[in-house]
């Protein structure tokens, strides 16, 4: 499963290694990650580099680095993965604000829904999002995403505790063909 890419034509999603620490930490632009708590802390080589080996190690976890003509733009990842149950958790990050708002969160979510769903076999996928972060919910939402509800105190920053949004996603509502035609839009 961890070496598996995924590629639908729109972006590739290419098994994340290690040495893809130094791109990402290069291509941050401390914008994109402004609204989550783990970057409230300075985003080091080595605290990524530690995140990154977690994660190729971890049997519940798929983290990609998400690719677009050749580039890394971000990552994109299902965590919390279990096939006996057949359910993930999302979690997806554009890791510079200077490809944020071009389609491309649309387009990484397609692929990643669509292996999840068909070649995974996974049944259900979740995320949590901040009770502010309307923009990511509005886009889940256009994928079939329903509001499952509001998790209270569930995020901790510096400025205290924050409530999260629970959406979820079941393959019944799951319809890559409809998607299909929002990318002609």
């Amino acid at each position: 499963m961890k070496g598996q890419g995924i590629d639908y034509g729109f972006v590739t999603l290419r098994p994340i290694e290690v040495v893809d620490a130094v791109t990402l930490i290069d291509i941050y632009d401390g914008k994109a990650g402004a609204r989550f708590a783990f970057f409230e802390d300075e985003l080091t080589l080595d605290r990524e580099t530690a995140y990154i080996s977690r994660m190729v190690e971890s049997p519940s976890d798929l983290l990609w680095v998400v690719m677009v003509d050749g580039r890394i733009i971000g990552t994109v990842g299902l965590h919390e993965v279990d096939f006996h149950i057949g359910t993930a958790r999302l979690g997806i990050m554009i890791w510079n604000s200077r490809f944020h708002g071009q389609g491309y969160g649309k387009k990484i979510l397609y692929s990643l829904f669509r292996h999840a769903f068909e070649e995974l076999g996974l049944e259900k996928i979740y995320t949590t999002t901040l009770v502010t972060n309307e923009r990511a919910q509005k886009l889940y939402e256009k994928f079939g995403f329903k509001t499952e509800g509001v998790l209270q105190g569930e995020y901790k920053t510096k400025a205290g505790r924050k409530d999260m949004i629970r959406q979820g996603l079941v393959i019944a509502d799951w319809e890559p063909n409809k998607i299909l035609l929002e990318f002609r839009k």
